[in-house]
């Protein structure tokens, strides 16, 4: 057998892979990758602002659900934030999972990034227009 394409297809197949390519070599799905791009870390720099680095704290699974919500008008489930989303960036080193020293029953979340990059979040960070974070589970 023989699979012929174009040049057309071979565009289209490179910018597929540029879009998912960071979250495949990170080991995770596409959306967990936006989600700690466009909500998680947005949402740490909104909270913490300028304080210094030993001083900021960690964002909770209420405050990343309406976040979601507020970039992407559509709600994420928080069995599948929990079981699915924060599990696998933890298990892959881009979130550090600490016990909520204001409530010990729940627990904070601290995206791991360089100081140069919080600044640069400083300004803010809204996902592309064509590409608005969804989730699929949610029907």
């Amino acid at each position: 057998d023989t699979l012929y394409v174009s040049m057309n297809d071979i565009e289209q197949g490179c910018y597929i892979w540029q879009n998912i390519s960071v979250s495949q070599e990170l080991g995770i799905s596409q959306l967990t990758y936006d989600i700690l791009e466009y909500v998680i870390k947005p949402l740490y720099v909104e909270q913490n602002g300028n304080t210094m680095a030993d001083e900021r704290t960690g964002v909770n699974a209420k405050a990343i659900l309406a976040k979601f919500y507020d970039t992407n008008k559509t709600e994420l489930k928080l069995n599948y934030l929990q079981k699915e989303v924060l599990v696998s960036l933890s298990m892959q080193g881009q979130i550090i999972e600490q016990k909520d020293p204001k409530d010990h029953r729940r627990f904070t979340y601290t995206p791991v990034m360089t100081e140069e990059e919080y600044k640069g979040l400083l300004g803010g960070v809204t996902p592309p227009a064509d590409e608005p974070i969804y989730d699929p589970f949610d029907h």
